[in-house]
Order: structure tokens, then C-alpha cells, then sequence
């Protein structure tokens, strides 16, 4: 997809009885809509559910999901450009009856596109269609990309609607970024299911990079998953999960041509003297590269009066308020140029802001002459995106006005966040389309440029 011109200067402890469906590649929306193939009715042995991501600069994790009554003693990834066949680790935890499949692609060509198979080995066993891939990208490339991001997903009709829309979109991107509240599953073994049938156009075809959410990790808001699923399911660098799931890893970073992307989490320990923010403070003070973005599911400023969002030292853990005190700091110093949250289920856009909202950098706002969209220049402040869109229920909050509150309004739909080069990035917020947020779109309802010198 052509990059966007620069502008002239004016964010074990439940039970799962999985079962199985699939859905083609790229499937159109209709398909996406409609009813999922049962256990019973695929064939022994045929793999599903199949996700990509990045683990390093030159490794990519390819993680699946079969049958469990049907063992496989050789799980394999099959990667067709080069005749490579990579072997699988099984893995699975207490609570499932499911067997996932893990492999690690290593030493692989910084950009290359790979298509692969994944299945088992095994005489008579089914492989699963062909996907594809792009390694990770060189540092040193200064051309244009893009990626897709949103937060706060599940299996409504919404977040099918935008899973159909994002694999329509999807060409060109070079990963997509779910930050945090993936299925919303609860406990629940058919809505996992559910959600990864729905969203398989998106991980087999594109690098699936993942934030956990409260209702991935935390006890009452996952029903007790406390971060197991999250872990097995997905592969991300660093990720480390413990008998003990407030003792997890679950942050980690990786460079991106000239982005530095840092992934928090919001629900785990974050304040001072702890292993986050000491990594944090490391990861942020290590950054070479022209851009750093920090992701996490919860967010620092957001406007919306649903749960406690009061920037405040006393906020409780998770809250905005213990964020903004605990983290901002962090971001003024090492220059943060974008956070990328989720959690309130609706979209907001800051100005630039620090200071615990004190300061706002309106000097570096102006608009571009030809599309009438903002443009900071050069901001001096991190710009703040609240993309809790993906598809869970709107909360019915109220939206009192605040001086760093660019625009914010409650659809559903994802981000484009597109780099024109190492000077200019343009963020469009895409919607589903009309005010029930499942058909007639999908439409352009807010965009930003951020420049540098």
C-alpha cells in the first residue's frame, strides 16, 4: 500500500474444553460473520489457530493449535522458500484439553518474505494451508512501513466486523499490535475459540505482537485464566511466566527500523525500585533510534469519567493515576514521542502533554493546508492514543473537556500508524463504519501527522 506524502508543517486456573474450527486466509467479512466449523467436523490431526511473531531481530515464533486425541510425536513448520522444516515444541498447561505447538524460525533474512506450513510429520498427517511472513526488518532501512493497532477485542459482532476490515487492510502492514483484552474468554472455552478462528487472517499473515490486558492477567477480571493462556498461546520476546503470575515477565522491546517499540503492563508492578520500571528506565535510556513508542493496555491521560482515571499519586495500581506519577517522569526524561494505550473502550487523541497534564505543548499544533489534519511539529511532549476500539461494548462514560484532550469519541475500528520515513509518521483512526459500529465502513474518522526536523 503506497505510504502517505509528508504534510507541508502547519496508542492454570480455569477449565477449557477447546474446540477447534477454521477459517480460510483472508476471508471475506461474510465468512468471518458466519457460523465456525465444530471439533467434530474437521478432519484428525488439521491444524489451526496458526499466529506468528517476532522474538528477535532475526527469529520469528510460529505457534498452532491441533486436535488433542490425535498425538503428534513430529510437529514441524514447513518454510517453502527455502525447503527449511522446522521442529515444534508441544506445550499445553492443567487447565485445557488443547495441545499447542510452538517453533522458533531463526537466522532468518531481515525483511524477507517466508511462506510457511505448519503440521505434523507424523505418515497420513494434514498440514494446514500456506501463510506468510516478512522477517523483521533491517535497522538500517529508512524506508516507509506501517502497522495496525487497536486494544480490547473479543468476539462481538463489532470486533468481527473489525477483524474483517483489518484483513482487508492488511497488505503492506508489517505486523499488527493487539494491546491487551484479547478474547475477553473469562474461563469461557468456546469464546477462545471463537477468537482465535476470528482472527486468524490477521496472525497467520502478519506478526502478531500482544499487551497484556486486566482481563488476561488479573484473577477476578480473567475469572481465574491469571495470565496462563496469554503466555502459552502467545510468543513474545522476553515473556516469562512463573508458577506465581505477579512474578511474570511480561514487557519487553524490539527496534523496528527506526522505531524503538517498548511493551508495558499495566498490571503488573510499575512503580519504583521495581523489575519494570528499572527495566523500563534501562530499555528507555538504551534507545538510539529517532522515534520510541510505548504501548501499554491502561492509560496515562484519558478523559473519560468510567472507572478511576484521576491522575492522582494515590491511585490505586492500574489506574491512570499511578501510571502518570509512577511513569511520565520515565517518558519526559528519555523523550517519549507516542504511547499507545486501550482499556476505556473508545477512541481519544491527546495534544502533546506532560507534567501530569499541566503542561501542553499547543505550540508545535497547527493544520496541514491540504487535508485539514492536525500536525505537531516537532512536539516537545508525548502524544497519548486511547484505542480501546477493538470491538468490547461500549461503557457509556462521559467525556468532560480537558485542555490536553485533542478529540475522543466512542466507535469501534483500529489505528493505522503509517511512517512515511524516519521524519514523519501519520496516524488514522478507521472506523467500522455507521453509528452501530457493524457495517457501512470502514471510514477515516480522525488522523495526525507528528514530524521532526
Amino acid at each position: 500500500m503506497p505510504m502517505p506524502a509528508s504534510p507541508r508543517k502547519t496508542s492454570g486456573r480455569f477449565s477449557l474444553l477447546m474446540k477447534f474450527s477454521l477459517l480460510s486466509v483472508l476471508a471475506a467479512s461474510s465468512a468471518i460473520l458466519g457460523a465456525s466449523v465444530r471439533l467434530s467436523e474437521v478432519p484428525a490431526g488439521t491444524p489451526g489457530q496458526v499466529h506468528s511473531s517476532y522474538l528477535s531481530e532475526t527469529s520469528v515464533a510460529v505457534v498452532w493449535t491441533a486436535r488433542p486425541e490425535t498425538p503428534c510425536s513430529s510437529p514441524v513448520v514447513n518454510v517453502g522458500n527455502d525447503g527449511l522444516v522446522v521442529s515444534a515444541v508441544t506445550e499445553t498447561y492443567a487447565s485445557t484439553n488443547d495441545t499447542m505447538y510452538n517453533a522458533v524460525l531463526e537466522d532468518l533474512v531481515p525483511g524477507k518474505p517466508y511462506s510457511y506450513t505448519v503440521g505434523c510429520a507424523d505418515e497420513g498427517s494434514t498440514f494446514s494451508d500456506t501463510f506468510s511472513f516478512a522477517a523483521p526488518p533491517s535497522k538500517d532501512d529508512d524506508s516507509g512501513f506501517s502497522f495496525l493497532t487497536f486494544g480490547d477485542m473479543g468476539v462481538t459482532a463489532a470486533a468481527q466486523v473489525a477483524t474483517a476490515n483489518m484483513a482487508k487492510d492488511l497488505e503492506g502492514r508489517e505486523f499488527v499490535f493487539h494491546n491487551g483484552d484479547i478474547s475477553y474468554a473469562r474461563g469461557e472455552d468456546d469464546v477462545w475459540d471463537q477468537w482465535f478462528d476470528q482472527v486468524q487472517p490477521l496472525q497467520a499473515n502478519s506478526a502478531y505482537m500482544v499487551s497484556a490486558g486486566n482481563h488476561d492477567l488479573l484473577p477476578t477480571d480473567s475469572a481465574g485464566e491469571d495470565g496462563i493462556p496469554y503466555t502459552v498461546r502467545f510468543k513474545m520476546p522476553q515473556q516469562y511466566m512463573p508458577d506465581d503470575p505477579e512474578d511474570a515477565i511480561l514487557y519487553y522491546s524490539w527496534v523496528h527500523r527506526y522505531i524503538t517499540v517498548v511493551v508495558i503492563s499495566t498490571d503488573t508492578d510499575y512503580f519504583e525500585d521495581t523489575p519494570q520500571y528499572k527495566w523500563l528506565a534501562e530499555t528507555l535510556k538504551s534507545v538510539t533510534t529517532p522515534w520510541t513508542i510505548v504501548a501499554g493496555h491502561k492509560n496515562l491521560y484519558c478523559s473519560s469519567t468510567y472507572g478511576n482515571n484521576e491522575r492522582s499519586p494515590d491511585g490505586t495500581r492500574g489506574d491512570a493515576g499511578s501510571l502518570t506519577n509512577s511513569l511520565e517522569p520515565l517518558f519526559e526524561k528519555y523523550g517519549v514521542d507516542v504511547y499507545l494505550g486501550g482499556h476505556i473502550h473508545a477512541y481519544e487523541r491527546t495534544y502533546p502533554v506532560n507534567t501530569n497534564g499541566t503542561f501542553v505543548d499547543l505550540a508545535s499544533v497547527s493544520v496541514n493546508e491540504e487535508d485539514g489534519v492536525d500536525v505537531y511539529s516537532n512536539p516537545t511532549a508525548t502524544t497519548h492514543l486511547v484505542l480501546g476500539t477493538g470491538g468490547a461494548g461500549h461503557l457509556g462514560e462521559d467525556w468532560p473537556d480537558q485542555e490536553w484532550s485533542a478529540k475522543h469519541f466512542e466507535e469501534y475500528g483500529y489505528a493505522r500508524i503509517m511512517f512515511t520515513n524516519s521524519s514523519a509518521m501519520k496516524m488514522e483512526f478507521v472506523a467500522n463504519g455507521n453509528e452501530d459500529d457493524i457495517g457501512d465502513g470502514p471510514i477515516v474518522r480522525d488522523a495526525l501527522w507528528i514530524v521532526k526536523d
